[in-house]
């Protein structure tokens, strides 16, 4: 990310996240950005600032998505800039886009102020445990966003569809309820009343399938990517092993 050779920012790859950012004994701000991102030019030079100024104290660790994926995608990133911070192997925050240096600036001052009082223990054993604490969060942590993201795009779906059968679901329960008003006067009997009800029940599914494949077609994709988010997740944490 950085052409500068006196950059205090570290490039990491997904084959030294673990060593880089998860085994860090102080916290680390991770940039995940590419090349070609607008946004991702615009906070770099601030990171790098702060890179300078906690030296020692935070390290900032950028990964090029481009080249360095399936870290991000497991985690359940899907745009950049996404900026991570963890402690001790922990996500601590995370945040996409972009935001101002006194943002940044508060959030770095916030995690070195936590590392006073929270330091990482590096000796074998507690670092296996942490590890696998760590590789829990990691995981919780994707399906969250996995959740989120699959949520950010079927809620709206899903609210357009509610309003788009709203004139039939109305249809349906007043079919229903005349239905029921016929069987209760004596006009009908209740085979007759099933057969009005199964009638209203076939009108409101014919008329509701449009929208119904409308919906379908955001949701069955949105399930196939969290399904695909979460799976890359559990064998990039080896959840199994």
């Amino acid at each position: 990310m950085s052409g500068q050779s006196n950059s205090k920012l570290v490039e990491a790859t997904d084959a030294t996240f673990q060593t880089e950012v998860l085994e860090s004994q102080i916290p680390v701000v991770v940039d995940f950005f590419t090349p070609t991102c607008g946004p991702c030019r615009f906070i770099k030079p601030l990171l790098e600032k702060l890179a300078e100024e906690y030296d020692g104290k935070v390290k900032v660790v950028a990964i090029n998505v481009a080249d360095h994926g399936e870290r991000f995608f497991a985690l359940g990133g899907h745009s950049v800039p996404l900026v991570i911070a963890y402690h001790c192997g922990n996500e601590i925050s995370r945040k996409a886009g972009t935001r101002p240096y006194s943002e940044f600036k508060s959030e770095f001052q916030s995690l070195y102020e936590r590392s006073l009082t929270e330091t990482c223990t590096p000796t074998a054993a507690v670092s296996a445990e942490a590890s696998a604490d760590s590789k829990e969060t990691s995981f919780a942590s994707a399906v969250d966003a996995a959740d989120e993201a699959f949520f950010a795009k079927t809620g709206p779906a899903s609210e357009r569809f509610e309003n788009e059968i709203e004139p039939d679901q109305a249809r349906f329960e007043s079919a229903k309820i005349d239905a029921a008003k016929e069987l209760s006067s004596g006009a009908i009997n209740q085979d007759e009343h099933d057969s009005l009800v199964q009638a209203a029940i076939q009108r409101f599914v014919a008329d509701t399938a449009a929208a119904k494949q409308r919906l379908m077609d955001v949701v069955t994709p949105a399930e196939a990517e969290r399904a695909a988010a979460i799976e890359a997740a559990r064998k990039l944490f080896a959840l199994d092993q």
